[in-house]
């Protein structure tokens, strides 16, 4: 004999109930025999019940429906039988986290490895001020063709040496160039 959803055939009714085709007196007489009848016997014999979120048949010991993640019932705790739920098992304090911008030993107090130079956000931020015309901040970051083509443009008809300004306010101390 093959196992009836309980749960499937109640929607059946529903969906013939919300269309108008049977009534709600029909509706409630068909859903007492499929909960009453011979499925309630069938679900006791294999031990279910049915998920108060989702309304899927599960195990009757279950706490959480395995369909839809939701706790079914309270966890029923008692002196003697203690309830112990470790969820993270590792028991190392260590960041496990591997990223590739991180040297050996990821995670384990190490700085990053960071690729270019460091530079002074102020010492920039003061060069482009004073001699942006010139590109002497560009000179500094170790951009000589940016800086030259500044020199030959007067950073860039001053609108280069503006922009520049903004940006360096913007970067953190010190920044990788």
């Amino acid at each position: 004999m093959a196992e009836i959803n309980i749960a499937d055939e109640i929607r059946k009714l529903k969906s013939l109930l919300d269309e108008n085709l049977i009534t709600q007196e029909e509706f409630d007489e068909q859903k007492k025999k499929i909960l009453n009848g011979n499925n309630f016997e069938q679900r006791n014999k294999h031990k279910t019940k049915f998920c108060k979120h989702c309304a899927e048949s599960i195990d009757i010991e279950c706490i959480i429906c395995p369909k839809c993640g939701k706790q079914v019932e309270e966890i029923k705790q008692s002196a003697n039988n203690p309830i112990n739920v470790n969820v993270n098992q590792n028991q190392s304090s260590a960041n496990s986290n591997a990223n590739a911008a991180y040297g050996p030993g990821a995670g384990y107090g190490y700085r990053p490895i960071i690729y270019g130079n460091p530079k002074d956000k102020w010492v920039a931020l003061l060069l482009c001020f004073f001699l942006g015309v010139f590109g002497a901040h560009k000179f500094y970051e170790g951009k000589g063709g940016m800086g030259v083509i500044y020199i030959l443009t007067c950073g860039l008809f001053g609108i280069g040496v503006l922009v520049d300004l903004i940006v360096l306010l913007c970067k953190p101390n010190p920044y990788f160039v």
